[in-house]
């Protein structure tokens, strides 16, 4: 059983976890999904039952349940007064939403309505601020409000948005320009899923919440992003949002504050349009790696011989998380593939994932379909090692370096309840030989 509770004290569920949580098992058995906790979904009433006595199955002949609404304005603190949802609904356009966050933020004085647009899922984005605070630091909406205070009290209630912001004619690669009625104050685009994914806070800061991610698609979705320049700042300040629809409303979900003047800060996730990453076009992989790869997977899931296909990983991977949760790399990859019905085709068991990072170049291979084979640069290759620190936001600004010639293979199993997470594997050289060194479950 699993009591929680947000960080704001506004929401709390208990429920029962009947599928695994850990690493192997949250590839393949939809813990990221509702049914995870639903008694009503799947087998988990049989789960249920084989361990617990006297639950009746009371949802096959039960019509419906009622329950009070919430109020819609709800006291967070003695002087803080928060409505309970934002002044714009989903149905309507995105564009009023981002109109509405800075008329009531910087012309009307209500950071209390701006911060109502502002979901859980940004608050790993308090690192953006620069003073050391984080999620981890607690009542994270509280914190935020108070940097929203702090600048309103810095810069004035101002009589016209033309006084504070001014669109900034920048893109995002992939992205999709949507013209508005508002375009000298602010600059919006639809983003594909993968760059809202990698313009996440939780993703740049490595930070776990519950909410789930953006995937990885390089389709237009429901993420868009606003631009706009702070003009009473004494030097340039860009501020994007990520905006997306939730539970009937438009909300941030992420934001990005940069300051293009400071020397070492090029303009990155707010910055200049970056090419699309296309197929690698430097030298051509090694071929061994192309091979090992291959081998690897074939001995694993066509084979199952478990002992070889776990030589190909390197000591490090010992210290990833969901290796240490299954016991071992050879725990890991039965535990996985114990789970797969017998098949002579990678493709029939796992699918390559879609991706649009400036900092991967895809690979060509035979077995394109099953698994995603991408040299990436030292910038990200170090943000995935097993471990690493939290990434500072200038991370991976600017453009790319490959001098260590890191890969990724990445996929995702086919077919998985709630469309599963994507299996990230890290390649690179050691001594003659190419090793998985790096292990991330994405969900």
């Amino acid at each position: 059983m699993q009591i929680s509770v947000t960080r704001t004290g506004r929401r709390a569920d208990i429920d029962v976890d009947y599928r695994s949580s850990a690493g192997p098992q949250a590839l393949l058995n939809g813990h990221l999904t509702a049914a995870n906790s639903d008694v009503r979904a799947g087998n988990n009433y049989e789960r249920h039952s084989s361990r617990w006595s006297g639950y009746e199955n009371w949802w096959r002949n039960l019509v419906g349940l009622f329950r009070p609404s919430p109020p819609q304005d709800v006291i967070v603190a003695l002087d803080v007064n928060v409505a309970g949802q934002p002044g714009t609904r989903s149905s309507e356009p995105v564009s009023k939403a981002v109109l509405d966050f800075f008329s009531s933020w910087l012309v009307e004085g209500r950071p209390e309505a701006a911060l109502s647009y502002i979901s859980v899922k940004s608050y790993a984005c308090l690192a953006e601020y620069q003073t050391g605070e984080g999620i981890g630091s607690g009542l994270a909406a509280l914190r935020i409000l108070g940097h929203l205070r702090q600048d309103l009290a810095a810069y004035g209630k101002a009589a016209s948005l033309d006084e504070v912001i001014q669109a900034v004619p920048l893109r995002a690669a992939g992205a999709k320009p949507v013209a508005h009625d508002h375009e000298s104050w602010f600059t919006l685009e639809q983003l594909p899923g993968n760059v809202a994914r990698a313009m996440d806070c939780r993703v740049r800061f490595h930070t776990n919440l519950a909410e789930p991610l953006p995937d990885f698609s390089n389709t237009l979705g429901d993420s868009y992003a606003s631009i706009t320049q702070l003009k009473k700042e004494q030097s340039p300040v860009y501020f994007r949002q990520v905006w997306t629809k939730e539970e009937g409303y438009w909300k941030v979900v992420s934001w990005h504050i940069e300051h293009p003047s400071i020397a070492g800060e090029t303009p990155g996730l707010a910055g200049r349009e970056a090419a699309t990453p296309a197929s690698y076009s430097g030298q051509a992989p090694d071929e061994r790696l192309i091979r090992e790869a291959e081998r690897f997977f074939a001995v694993w899931l066509i084979e199952r011989r478990y002992d070889q296909a776990a030589a190909v990983f390197a000591p490090q991977v010992n210290g990833c998380s969901a290796v240490k949760d299954a016991g071992g790399p050879q725990g890991l990859l039965a535990a996985v593939a114990d789970q797969l019905p017998r098949k002579e085709r990678l493709e029939e068991l796992i699918e390559t994932v879609e991706h649009g990072h400036p900092h991967m170049q895809e690979a060509r291979h035979a077995h394109g379909q099953a698994f995603l084979v991408a040299r990436v640069s030292d910038e990200l290759a170090a943000m995935s090692a097993c471990g690493a620190p939290a990434p500072g936001r200038r991370a991976t600004a600017g453009a790319p370096t490959f001098r260590k010639n890191t890969f990724q293979t990445i996929f995702r199993i086919k077919d998985a309840p709630g469309g599963g997470a994507a299996l990230q594997l890290q390649w690179a050289r050691r001594g003659n030989d190419w090793k998985i060194v790096a292990l991330e479950i994405a969900s």
